[in-house]
């Protein structure tokens, strides 16, 4: 989330998923004046708006050395301040932005009403199934270059790569889904993951089709060939080719999984042990009950927890000049923020 005058020249598209696992992704206010050149950024860490003295729900506690645990301190219940206009058109712009099935005001509004630490769980849900475009550092793995396949589509996978160097907008080779199912109303007949990339929040793989013709709606030609790449903002590493059977899962507890699934699973469980001592115990992945990745569930509601901290703050003239003084731009007159994303 960011914070905007509304004076600068130039507001920035919206930002493509690349939210990396692990990573915490700081909250901004940025402050101008009236040209794009005088723009500024000043991070604020949410970390820094926590109460080190005490031990909310959300923080990590862990057993110390000899076995025994830490006294947990709860900080006294607040009430929280009622929702600004500024916050209100912020979740609402949220809400607005996350593609839903079925595409119904019923659905809209389900979203609307949620808080926006709930809110931006599904925004984010939505959001990381997209490759922001920047150039990255191509690694092969094994697991890939020694498929029976490789050899046969290496001229598609290089023409590929090339736009993984250059930087190119990589969204035409990912799957349509995430253009038109963004979110679904949770419902008993609905299968949970009906809205979610299952290995994408899993294992952190994104797939995609190596087609190198372009499709009347702009994606490239789907092939049943697909590329599995761990992505992060710096580098794509290819893990592996999988045809779409990777996709079907065993429904019960007696079927068994097909070839493909099977060895992707092989492919992430090597992965994530990779530099582990013998007999380490290892979490490759925490997945809420509602099939979404945990780390994200806990950056969504920091995005919150911070915007609820700074918001009340923004009236105080003081506090907004203090804020451009710091990121050595210009007061305005009349200073008047607005948080986007």
């Amino acid at each position: 989330m960011r914070l905007r005058n509304p004076r600068l020249a130039q507001i920035p598209q919206r930002i493509k998923g690349d939210v990396r696992y692990g990573d915490l992704i700081d909250i901004a206010i940025s402050v101008g004046g009236a040209t794009s050149s005088d723009v500024k950024t000043l991070s604020l860490s949410p970390t820094t708006y926590r109460n080190n003295s005490t031990v909310n729900s959300t923080s990590r506690i862990f057993p110390r050395p000899n076995g025994t645990w830490p006294s947990v301190v709860r900080s006294p219940k607040t009430t929280s301040p009622p929702e600004s206009k500024r916050e209100k058109t912020l979740r609402l712009s949220v809400a607005k932005k996350v593609p839903r099935f079925p595409n119904t005001k019923d659905s809209l509004d389900t979203l609307k009403a949620m808080s926006l630490g709930s809110l931006l769980i599904h925004y984010f849900n939505w959001v990381i199934r997209y490759v922001a475009p920047r150039p990255r550092t191509v690694e092969i793995e094994t697991t890939a270059s020694n498929d029976p396949r490789w050899p046969a589509l290496q001229p598609q996978i290089a023409g590929f790569l090339d736009k993984v160097r250059r930087g190119d907008d990589l969204s035409s080779h990912l799957s349509r889904l995430p253009h038109t199912r963004g979110y679904t109303p949770s419902k008993p007949a609905i299968d949970r993951w009906a809205d979610k990339d299952f290995l994408l929040n899993v294992m952190g793989y994104y797939h995609f089709h190596l087609g190198t013709d372009t499709e009347p709606r702009g994606f490239a030609t789907r092939t049943d060939e697909l590329l599995f790449a761990k992505v992060s903002r710096e580098t794509f590493v290819v893990v592996g080719i999988f045809d779409h059977s990777v996709f079907d899962m065993a429904r019960t507890p007696a079927d068994s999984m097909n070839p493909e699934r099977e060895r992707l699973w092989q492919v992430f469980s090597a992965r994530s042990a990779r530099g582990l001592p013998p007999g380490s115990f290892y979490i490759p992945a925490a997945i809420t009950t509602s099939g979404h990745n945990l780390h994200l569930v806990e950056l969504a509601h920091e995005y919150a927890r911070t915007v609820h901290t700074i918001d009340p703050r923004l009236d105080d003239k003081a506090y907004v000049f203090d804020l451009y003084d710091k990121a050595g731009v210009p007061r305005p007159k009349k200073p008047k923020l607005t948080w986007h994303q």
